[in-house]
């Protein structure tokens, strides 16, 4: 079994028992709503991992294309139920600000499906390999970049936006407890999505296209 596989699968396990601890706590008090979208959000990040893997094994554009086309509405899944476990959570934020977040992902998968190969790449020409934790895993070769992927950073953007406006309302309002949770729960949420995002959305840029 090679690194990559162990290292994945171990994230993946990780994820997965938080995940189901998140679900538990939900199934025996219902009204714990932020319970249930933190349970989703962490499934989300579970879909990227396997997508992850996926395209590092893959010798085919067509599969590497697909795949990224379908992580994209597991983000989008995952996105939600961040969006979701802060909103209840917090119970600070703006809800035009939460609408706004969720609606412009939504634009995000439709665009996603309807405008190439995916949102960030319109066509791929060619994968090449490069080794990685002593293994040959795929990255793009020959591709073009799809202008719609600015849309993505907009939702983004707005995700943030969300996020970092509920924990500061939080902050203002609320008590020494409430402060804290403003702090460092809404602070962790902002740098991991920060860092997430900023990841993924520049994956397909590691290499610069070129025409064939």
């Amino acid at each position: 079994m090679s690194w990559v596989t162990i290292v994945w699968s171990a994230v993946i396990g990780a994820c997965l028992m938080l995940a189901m601890t998140h679900l538990l706590v939900w199934c025996r008090d219902r009204r714990s709503w932020a319970n249930l979208c933190f349970a989703v959000a962490v499934f989300g990040e579970i879909g990227l991992v396997v997508a992850e893997m996926i395209t590092m094994s893959t010798g085919s554009p067509e599969v590497y294309g697909r795949t990224m086309r379908w992580t994209h509405l597991v983000y989008a899944i995952g996105v939600a139920g961040s969006l979701g476990f802060v909103h209840f959570n917090f119970g600070s934020g703006r809800r035009r600000l939460l609408a706004l977040a969720l609606g412009l992902r939504f634009l995000v998968v439709v665009a996603n499906f309807t405008t190439g190969a995916n949102l960030h790449i319109r066509s791929i020409q060619s994968l090449q390999k490069i080794s990685f934790l002593g293994e040959q895993v795929s990255i793009l070769g020959n591709w073009e970049p799809n202008p719609w992927m600015r849309l993505g950073w907009i939702a983004m953007l707005a995700q943030i936006g969300y996020m970092a406006d509920a924990s500061l309302r939080l902050w203002r309002t609320g008590s020494g407890p409430l402060r804290k949770r403003a702090v460092f729960v809404g602070g962790a949420l902002v740098f991991f999505t920060i860092s997430s995002a900023a990841c993924w959305s520049s994956a397909p840029t590691i290499r610069k296209w070129s025409p064939s």
